[in-house]
Formats: C-alpha cells, sequence, structure tokens
C-alpha cells in the first residue's frame, strides 16, 4: 500500500554473476538402481548426490575430460598428503597420514574439500582454490602447511 515504508524481499540476495550455485541436472533412474545407488551411497558415508557427483568426476577423470584447474586440484592435494606425512612425524602422530579428502554436500556449495579421519570426523576444510594454487605458490603452501598443523594439533593433541 502507499504508507511510505519499504517491503523487505524474501530469501537471500541474488549471488554475483558467475557464483550461481550449480546446475542441477535431472535423471530418471530405475528403482532397482536406485536402491543400489542408495546403497553405494551408505557404504561410501555419503549423500546420494555427493556419491553420484564423485562418480561422475571419476569417470570424467577416467576418460580424459579433467580440466587444468581439476589437474592443480590434484596436484595440490598430493602436496597436502605430503605435508600430513611430515606433520605425522614431526608430532608423533601416525593418525594424521591417514586423513583423506572428502566432499560433503556443504563442501560442494562452498568449494572447499574436507579432510577426514577414519571415524568421519571433519578436521579441517581446504578451499579448492587454495588446493589448485598450492603447487605454483608458496605462499598458498605455508597457509595451508599452517592450516593443517593447526587442525593436526586441536583434533589430535592432548586432551584437557
Amino acid at each position: 500500500m502507499g504508507n511510505g515504508k519499504k517491503t523487505r524481499n524474501v530469501g537471500r540476495p541474488a549471488l554475483p554473476k558467475g557464483q550461481a550455485k550449480a546446475r542441477i541436472v535431472p535423471v530418471r533412474v530405475k528403482s532397482r538402481r536406485l536402491e543400489r545407488m542408495n546403497s553405494a551411497a551408505r557404504v561410501s558415508r555419503k549423500s546420494l548426490s555427493t556419491w553420484i557427483r564423485s562418480i561422475v568426476k571419476k569417470e570424467l577423470k577416467r576418460e580424459g575430460f579433467m580440466t587444468e584447474y581439476d589437474q592443480q586440484i590434484e596436484s595440490g592435494k598430493n602436496i597436502v598428503l605430503g605435508i600430513l606425512t611430515k606433520l605425522a612425524t614431526t608430532f608423533d602422530c601416525p593418525k594424521a597420514k591417514d586423513l583423506t579428502f572428502h566432499m560433503t554436500d556443504g563442501d560442494f556449495d562452498r568449494d572447499c574439500i574436507s579432510l577426514i579421519d577414519q571415524k568421519a570426523h571433519v578436521i579441517t576444510k581446504i578451499q579448492e582454490d587454495d588446493l589448485a594454487d598450492c603447487p605454483a605458490d608458496g605462499r598458498v603452501r605455508s597457509r595451508i602447511e599452517t592450516q593443517l598443523q593447526q587442525a593436526v594439533q586441536a583434533f589430535y593433541g592432548p586432551k584437557k
């Protein structure tokens, strides 16, 4: 009405151009296959969406469709695993070298990847851009190393 008050828009503001969320791709799947997909996702401790994305990513990689950015992320992951091996020795914490990368639904939306232990506890999250920049940029590598050191000490350090 004409009472002079501004009305608030409902919902979150639109994202800047180029930062929109990923697209949803509807796929028809027979119920028996969907049951097997759900089982596979449960076994791998992933949501169905995360499991499907990981399978598609593996297939793209296998078929040679990885982008340069994806290859840089993979190189960054290898560097992180090397840092974790070093930290495991430095802090006498062998469990640190057993951490693995895992992408949760929240990670997908935030462009990061979680490092988890064998019990699926999230130890820390690393930005995909940092992983991609890590092989070529010593400052990023140093920042990630500090992040990993703090996370390992916080998670595996002496309990109070």
